[in-house]
C-alpha cells in the first residue's frame, strides 16, 4: 500500500513548532549530544503532539533545519529516533496512535532524507568507515540501528503490514538518491526490514540494481547484503 507523499494539515501552532525546534536543536555542541550533558525535562506535549511535531520536522528538514549546524541537526535526530536520549521514539511507536498519522510519519522520512541528508551529507559510506567533515553522515547511516521504525512486530500492531509496505516503498524512493550515503541509509533500512518483508525488500532492491549498473563496487555488495538481509 502506497501512502501519499503530500504534506499534511499541521493542528499544532507555528509558534509551538518554533519552541519545538528551539528545544531539540538550538543546543551546544556536545561530544557526546546535548540529551546526555545537560538535565533534559522533556518537552511538554501528548504524543499525538509529538508525532505531528517529528512528522513536520521531517517534512521541513530542508529549510526548517538550515539555521542549525550539522552536529546540532545530527544530536537533534538522534534524539527524535533513538530511545536511548529521549522518550519521543515511543510516541512515533506508539499502537493508539491512527495509520494515517503513522503513514504521513513514514512520508516525511524521505523529506528528511532528500532535502536534508542528501544535501548536507559527505557521499561517503559508512560500513566501511569512510571518513566524513560532516558530523550529520552518523546519523544518516545509522538512522536504521538507532530507530525502532524498522520493527513493527508487536502484536499491539494490527496493520504492521501496511506499515512495512510504507517504509519499504519510501525507501525505495530513497535509493534514487544521487547521494551515496542516503542510498547506503535506504539499503540498510531495507536491510533491517528484510525478515518481516522479505519479497518487497529483495524486488525493490532487485529494481534497484537493475536502474544502477556503475554502483560503486562496495555499494553493490553492500546492497547484494542487504537483499538477503545480512547488513550491519
Amino acid at each position: 500500500m502506497k501512502s501519499k507523499n503530500k504534506p499534511p494539515r499541521w493542528l499544532v501552532s507555528d509558534g509551538r513548532y518554533q519552541e519545538w525546534l528551539k528545544h531539540v536543536f538550538d543546543r551546544p555542541e556536545c561530544n557526546q549530544g546535548w540529551f546526555f550533558e545537560t538535565d533534559d525535562p522533556g518537552f511538554d506535549a501528548n504524543r499525538e503532539t509529538l508525532m505531528e511535531l517529528v512528522t513536520r520536522t521531517f517534512t521541513l528538514a530542508g529549510t526548517d533545519l538550515v539555521a542549525y549546524s550539522d552536529k546540532q541537526v545530527n544530536d537533534g535526530i538522534k534524539y527524535l529516533i533513538y530511545s536511548g536520549c529521549s522518550d519521543i521514539p515511543f510516541a512515533l511507536m506508539d499502537e493508539a496512535q491512527p495509520q494515517t498519522k503513522r503513514l504521513e510519519l513514514i512520508d516525511s522520512i524521505e523529506n528528511l532524507y532528500r532535502d536534508c541528508f542528501a544535501k548536507r551529507c559527505t557521499p561517503v559510506l559508512g560500513h566501511i568507515s569512510e571518513r566524513s567533515p560532516s558530523p550529520l553522515n552518523d546519523v544518516c547511516y545509522m538512522f536504521w540501528d538507532i530507530s525502532n521504525l524498522a520493527y513493527w512486530e508487536d502484536p499491539r500492531h494490527k496493520d504492521r503490514s501496511v506499515t512495512y509496505a510504507a517504509i519499504v516503498n519510501m525507501l525505495g524512493k530513497i535509493l534514487r538518491s544521487e547521494n551515496i550515503a542516503c542510498i547506503e541509509s535506504a539499503l540498510h533500512g531495507l536491510g533491517h526490514i528484510h525478515s518481516y518483508a522479505l519479497d518487497v525488500v529483495e524486488s525493490t532492491i532487485e529494481r534497484f540494481l537493475k536502474g544502477q549498473p556503475n554502483l560503486p563496487e562496495k555499494l553493490l555488495q553492500y546492497a547484494h547484503a542487504a537483499s538477503r538481509g545480512h547488513v550491519q
